[in-house]
C-alpha cells in the first residue's frame, strides 16, 4: 500500500512524498486516515515557536481523521 505525505525540507520549500506504507508491528495496528490538516500548532512549530510533545510524528499534519 502506498502513501502520501508532505515534508518540509527547507523554510522555502514543501515536498510531496510517496512511498510504500511499512507493515505494522505485532504490537501496533494500521489505519487508514483519509483527511490530515495542517493546525496552527503545525504552523508554529515550522517557525520554531511551539517545541512539538515528545512522542509528536516529526510531521506536520500528525493529527488526522477518518
Amino acid at each position: 500500500m502506498d502513501r502520501h505525505y508532505i515534508e518540509f525540507t527547507t523554510p522555502e520549500t514543501v515536498d510531496v512524498i510517496c512511498d510504500q506504507l511499512p507493515s505494522p508491528a505485532d504490537d501496533e495496528v494500521l489505519i487508514s486516515v483519509h483527511h490530515a490538516g495542517i493546525n496552527r500548532a503545525d504552523l508554529l512549530q515550522r517557525l520554531g515557536l511551539y517545541p512539538p510533545p515528545a512522542d509528536a510524528p516529526a510531521r506536520a499534519g500528525a493529527r488526522g481523521c477518518r
